[in-house]
């Protein structure tokens, strides 16, 4: 009964959620445009800082003059108490980065100009930095987030940005992040193609406790690549995602108790967790810009993820260093590996909605080929970005047939999630993101939650958490009553040391721990506190640098 009160909840607040951004959505569009103010105002501590923008718009390679003015707050007499100000230009988002630094220059009237150039589009913060004479000094920042257009996209660069949307903030197949997501990989232009690379790499060792636990040595992995390219005022963005998983992960999965999901040999896969496809995703991506801040794409997979879920677990910055899946995986992501997927969608400004059709069928047991293609499944998500810090969205998805052994049971799937990510100027990190799913079998429903953060400390420590609750059924754990609902928790924490700074990959070693909560009907299946422990090493590519 609480189960299906809290699935009928969540329905109810996705659709109502849906509608209002809809309504939202079409209000902006219906909006008349209005030109933007070309100066900004703070006010810290009584102080007065104002920027005062080029009449013609910042423009991205070439030197912009702005004009500061400064009013401390102690006296209006500005000449004769400010001693100096200092200007500095930073990306929070790839703080290594390296770039000319702005000049400043003191005018008339108290005013100084600063001539300041930005190498390509992206978020910035310009901070000011003001010693008085007659007292400590006064600290500002401002924002300013550009987005490249035709007359302003700096040649040569390295960042792909297509109707205000910065390929910091495309995710996981079609979903979006936060724009200040950091991005780990290397990028190189070859022709007209800038090609990027991303992999990550974690050799393991996992041991689960209990009468249902087991060990395991292995290594869960992936390596990406992406090819994006302009076709005239378009974008054409090809991707490859593949996973030695089959390899280095026995065919059964890793050990991780109370997980659940696809079959192997005939039975059901639990307290493992299945290995990826070596085709994770083959790809392509059309996206036409309709204005400066809108557009509409599509996406078709072989093999790629529908419009259903949060960005998946392996892409969240939340689980960077987690080298287990979440136990929640099958009521949020698992159908981000889909043999067969089409999305057409479309955003503006802060707002993207899409709509997937695609095959509901998990992928089988053979992993090295595509499964068959059969569409007969759908979807549609609505994201929300309310700033840089932020993404949110809801979705609902239904899956015909998903697993091999009970083919007569389809899925109805309902999820919503918030991440929030904020860069650390020492060059971390500190990322949350929380989320919720309910899958509803005929007349039957559960449903999982999920918390994981993880803080990064200046590129040399990181310290994780996540947090799961999810009421799985006895068929999904192979014990009888198959109706009956079990809730299990789950609390990881984990500690990861990085030992190859300043490279351009990032070497780290780190440990985890997870404790496990279920009913204590479950103790003789496995023990009164069942844990999991994790030692590993893990590569990646160092943070982006421009």
């Amino acid at each position: 009964m609480l189960s299906q009160f809290s699935g009928a909840c969540l329905r109810l607040l996705a659709a109502f959620g849906a509608t209002a951004m809809l309504l939202v959505w079409a209000a902006m569009a219906a909006a008349p445009q209005q030109s933007p103010s070309n100066s900004v105002t703070k006010r810290v501590g009584g102080s007065t800082f104002t920027l005062q923008l080029p009449e013609r718009g910042i423009r991205i390679g070439a030197a912009n003059e702005l004009v500061l003015t400064i009013v401390p707050a102690s006296q209006p007499s500005i000449p004769t108490t400010i001693a100096s100000v200092s200007v500095l230009l930073s990306m929070p988002a790839m703080p290594g980065m390296t770039m000319s630094q702005p000049t400043v220059a003191a005018g008339s009237s108290g005013e100084y100009h600063v001539s300041v150039g930005f190498p390509h589009a992206g978020a910035y913060e310009l901070s000011i930095v003001v010693k008085l004479q007659d007292g400590g000094p006064l600290r500002a920042s401002f924002p300013l987030n550009l987005a490249a257009s035709d007359t302003n996209t700096a040649p040569g660069m390295m960042m792909s940005y297509v109707a205000g949307v910065s390929e910091m903030q495309q995710a996981s197949g079609t979903s979006w992040q936060p724009a200040l997501t950091p991005m780990y990989g290397a990028h190189k232009m070859v022709g007209k193609w800038m090609v990027m690379t991303h992999y990550n790499v974690s050799v393991n060792y996992d041991q689960q406790t209990g009468p249902r636990g087991d060990y395991q040595y292995n290594s869960t992995n992936w390596f990406m690549m992406m090819g994006d390219r302009s076709v005239g005022r378009d974008d054409l963005q090809l991707r490859t995602m593949l996973s030695l998983e089959p390899l280095t992960v026995t065919p059964r999965g890793y050990p991780l108790l109370f997980q659940s999901g696809e079959q192997y040999d005939g039975k059901p896969i639990v307290d493992r967790q299945h290995p990826h496809d070596l085709f994770m995703e083959l790809a392509s991506r059309y996206t036409h810009p309709i204005a400066s801040d809108s557009a509409i794409f599509a996406y078709a997979a072989p093999s790629g993820e529908p419009a259903l879920g949060p960005t998946a677990f392996m892409h969240r910055l939340s689980a960077f260093d987690m080298p287990m899946a979440p136990i929640t995986h099958h009521w949020m992501d698992s159908t981000h590996i889909d043999f067969g997927v089409l999305t057409v969608g479309a955003w503006k400004r802060s707002v993207q909605v899409e709509s997937s059709y695609f095959t509901g069928r998990e992928p089988g047991q053979n992993r090295y080929e595509i499964g068959p293609i059969h569409m007969d499944s759908y979807s549609g998500r609505l994201s929300y970005n309310p700033s840089s810090n932020w993404s949110t969205q809801v979705s609902y998805g239904y899956l015909h047939s998903p697993e091999a052994l009970t083919p007569g049971q389809d899925i109805r799937r309902t999820t919503a999630s918030a991440s929030y990510v904020l860069p650390e100027r020492q060059g971390g990190w500190w990322a949350v993101t929380v989320g919720i799913g309910n899958n509803s079998i005929e007349n039957t429903n559960s449903t999982a939650a999920l918390i994981e953060t993880e803080l990064n400390i200046a590129q040399r420590n990181s310290v994780f958490a996540r947090y799961e609750y999810v009421n799985k059924l006895g068929e999904e754990l192979a014990i009888a009553p198959a109706e009956q609902g079990f809730g299990i928790g789950e609390l990881t924490l984990g500690y990861v040391r990085e030992i190859t700074p300043n490279r351009p990959f990032q070497t780290g070693i780190g440990a985890a721990v997870t404790l496990y909560t279920h009913p204590s009907s479950l103790s003789a299946l496995y023990g009164s506190s069942p844990m999991g422990f994790w030692l590993f090493v893990r590569i990646r590519p160092a943070p982006m640098r421009m």
